[in-house]
């Protein structure tokens, strides 16, 4: 090969498919056809990571919102909240860690606690607003 290098391959290329303009456009038509290809592959991929984490989620909030529990079981935790059994509580607001809820009767409301504490004393469960 000689000292031409890389412009020898691009004319050699040119030729082949009949011009230096088809040459160009054969280019911006793969690389426009590979960042289009590339897009829909990234959205897809995020689409499907956002389906598979909110299918994780322990609660769907707003199916929580404004619902009423019944607690079947006496429980209390260490922030001084205590149910007996047939007390009400309400889904006040909610995030991936805690409940905010009320505590129906109580004039201490409101009260942070966690899904798993809920699932404990009421029929607050896995297939209340989970989304799988």
């Amino acid at each position: 090969m000689s000292n031409l290098g890389w412009y020898q391959k691009l004319t050699t290329a040119a030729k082949a498919v009949g011009g230096p303009k088809k040459l160009l456009g054969l280019i911006l038509a793969s690389g426009a056809a590979a960042g289009v290809g590339g897009t829909l592959l990234t959205q897809k991929v995020v689409k499907s990571v956002k389906r598979k984490i909110s299918k994780k989620t322990i609660y769907n909030k707003d199916e929580k919102i404004g619902k009423v529990f019944v607690v079947s079981a006496e429980c209390s935790d260490s922030n001084g909240l205590i149910f007996e059994v047939g007390d009400k509580y309400r889904i006040l607001n909610s995030d991936a860690e805690s409940i905010l809820i009320e505590k129906i009767g109580d004039d201490n409301n409101p009260y942070f606690v966690s899904a798993e504490f809920l699932k404990k004393i009421s029929e607050f469960g896995p297939n209340d607003g989970n989304n799988s």
